[in-house]
């Protein structure tokens, strides 16, 4: 089967499950639940849940068509635990570079937050397991199959290009949204293809991922994407600085993010690979 018509219908199986993680958003949260969510409330992490398993149970029936075992799908490799652990590390160390550049510029102020320890546990515990399932279904639809598919058809870069760019517009719509956000988001998604290129699967964008997500809201007190979170370490006084700060939409929309992801293409993609001697 030609790469052009395994990826739409590959994009056809994840579509027509979008109607089930909304049947089991509305039935948690009730309709347009995500204008008003708030990541670390528990019935989130069941319309989440949906999501992931959807996603996983497209990708196993996209490799089918194919004739791929799903490991395929850049999701083998024996070292996985050392990529998630990877990916933790660069998504604490990024995000507070994000976080913390409009602070020390003037442009942004934090404050340690009024909410209790109990409540901050409570976001931590929910909010990490909605989180895990949001990064497993969003590098099982961008960064998985259709990442291979294309690369095998147009090359790497074309490949970084189009999953990222469709990455960036999946947050769209999200409360918040700018040009700048989803410009920022897809060149998230192309940095995060070419971690996938580097070490041959989606691990440590998985690790990157749920650290960037969680840490935003609950530790940061910053938007996730544009949704709140339920409490957090520290909080963000507002600011008009919406260029540096990201606005509503939060730090992923901001200049820093602009300017840190633009160099880490650059980074991965050129960055001579290390061979051992023969």
């Amino acid at each position: 089967m030609r790469p052009g018509w395994a990826i739409l219908i590959f994009a056809l199986i994840v579509g027509a499950g979008s109607g089930f993680e909304r049947a089991l958003g509305t039935l948690t949260l009730g309709p347009s639940f995500w204008f008003r969510v708030r990541f670390g409330d528990p019935s989130l992490t069941v319309a989440l849940f949906g999501r992931a398993a959807w996603a996983v149970a497209a990708t196993w029936l996209a490799c089918r068509m194919v004739h791929w075992p799903m490991g395929d799908a850049y999701l083998r490799d024996q070292r996985w635990w050392m990529r998630v652990l990877q990916g933790v590390g660069l998504g604490v160390l990024m995000l507070a570079f994000v976080s913390l550049v409009p602070v020390a510029s003037g442009h942004q102020q934090l404050r340690a937050s009024k909410d209790g320890p109990f409540e901050i546990a409570a976001t931590f515990f929910w909010g990490g397991l909605a989180c895990a399932w949001i990064a497993v279904s969003e590098e099982l639809w961008t960064r998985g199959f259709v990442l291979r598919q294309l690369s095998r058809a147009r090359g790497r870069w074309r490949a970084a290009a189009g999953t990222g760019l469709a990455f960036g517009l999946m947050h769209w719509g999200n409360p918040g949204a700018t040009w700048l956000a989803v410009f920022n988001v897809a060149l998230v998604g192309v940095w995060l293809a070419f971690t996938v290129f580097r070490t041959g699967s989606m691990w440590m964008a998985v690790g990157f991922h749920f650290t960037w997500d969680l840490l935003q809201f609950a530790f940061w007190g910053e938007p996730l994407s544009g949704a709140a979170g339920r409490a957090s370490v520290f909080t963000r006084l507002p600011s008009a600085d919406t260029l540096w700060t990201g606005g509503d939409f939060g730090p992923e929309a901001g200049l820093p993010n602009t300017a840190m992801m633009a160099a880490l293409i650059l980074l991965f993609a050129f960055w001579p690979v290390r061979r051992e001697a023969d």
